[in-house]
């Protein structure tokens, strides 16, 4: 089945798990179709639908919590059993910067596509968000 397809013409099932895939992919979670990063910037907006990424002021607070915890999680899982492996303490202390710095620098783009993609689930697209949009990618604005 077509990721990119309508919610008219997609299963149910499928549209709770749209949002995600997308994410996923560093796609517009709401069309699929616009990129949501030049490189490591993020666009304001989907080059595609115009749909505003950041939906409300300090709107990318948990998506940096989320970033947080998922990779210091992963890197205490990863060094954690290091300390008690008989390794030196100041390779492990090392591995353990290294892994502190590099883990959210990786990871922090798809902890904000992902974010998006959970806050979508929750509260689905407004009118405003999507007209918003559309006059966005038309060039129709007030003055």
């Amino acid at each position: 089945m077509d990721d990119e397809g309508s919610a008219h013409d997609t299963p149910h099932s499928a549209l709770r798990t749209q949002y995600f895939r997308r994410a996923l992919r560093l796609r517009c979670p709401v069309c699929g179709k616009g990129r949501m990063f030049d490189g490591l910037t993020m666009w304001e907006t989907c080059p595609a639908c115009g749909f505003p990424f950041e939906r409300e002021p300090g709107y990318w607070t948990n998506a940096v919590t989320l970033n947080f915890m998922t990779t210091g999680g992963f890197a205490l899982l990863l060094v954690g059993p290091l300390a008690y492996s008989g390794m030196p303490v100041l390779l492990v202390l090392a591995l353990g910067v290294i892994l502190a710095v590099l883990l959210p620098l990786l990871c922090f783009r798809h902890s904000k596509a992902l974010w998006l993609a959970i806050d979508l689930r929750i509260r689905p697209p407004t009118t405003f968000e999507r007209l918003a949009g559309f006059l966005h990618i038309s060039g129709q604005h007030d003055s």
